[in-house]
């Protein structure tokens, strides 16, 4: 009984050196890298590598997969970043880690819907998948952009006082973690003051957003910011 029971461990144990674990952070901050860089073919063939690994995990596939999603929507390839998206809320599923791909694919449905200005559908699907969201699954990044993105329909929905504390707590969290998108928060407090007919707070944002375009060079929220005052 004993020899079967070391028997059985070390076959587990065998089992999960045989199997690769892939740290998702590190996959994307290198997939992140390289697009930034525009070497989309090295990402390809990165997340590629992955995919056809036999030793790669469900989970291990499914952040490949959400790395190319993302990979093909900086290409504009809106086809194939939809079929990558499916391709890995199926791999997802089928692991363990089943709450966290949940919520990693509503998010990514919910940005798009709001991307194309689907904003009723994209309210509709917070409302439909808000028991599958968990948003401590997210990295600091997404969080801040989801409640960004929720703050937008908020401030279409003028449920002011709910849109200005999402905006608040995504500049927390980018003040915390990646300044340079602060001033995309600012750019959407501005659309929120100007509903509000509050023009101090619109002015300081504006202020605000310029302040943080200007330090990290980031020329699409610099363009945004300059639209906002025309």
């Amino acid at each position: 009984m004993k020899l079967l029971t070391k028997v059985t461990i070390l076959v587990f144990f065998l089992q999960l050196l045989n199997a690769q674990t892939i740290d998702p952070k590190k996959l994307n901050d290198e997939i992140s890298l390289l697009n930034d860089r525009n070497l989309y073919e090295k990402s390809f063939l990165k997340i590629e590598e992955i995919l056809e690994n036999p030793k790669a995990t469900h989970y291990d596939k499914f952040n490949a997969h959400l790395q190319k999603y993302h990979t093909y929507k900086r290409v504009v390839a809106y086809a194939s970043a939809s079929e990558s998206l499916e391709n890995a809320k199926e791999e997802g599923l089928l692991s363990d880690r089943k709450e966290e791909v949940l919520t990693k694919i509503a998010v990514e449905e919910i940005f798009n819907k709001i991307q194309f200005q689907a904003f009723k559908e994209a309210s509709e699907t917070v409302e439909k998948t808000k028991n599958d969201i968990n948003i401590e699954f997210l990295d600091a990044d997404t969080k801040g952009f989801f409640l960004t993105a929720i703050a937008i329909l908020n401030i279409i929905d003028e449920i002011f006082t709910e849109a200005d504390k999402n905006l608040n707590l995504a500049v927390e969290i980018f003040e915390k973690d990646n300044p340079k998108h602060l001033a995309n928060v600012y750019r959407k407090k501005m659309d929120l003051y100007e509903k509000m007919g509050n023009e101090p707070l619109f002015i300081s944002s504006f202020e605000k957003g310029m302040f943080y375009t200007k330090k990290y060079n980031i020329e699409l929220y610099q363009k945004n910011l300059d639209e906002s005052m025309k």
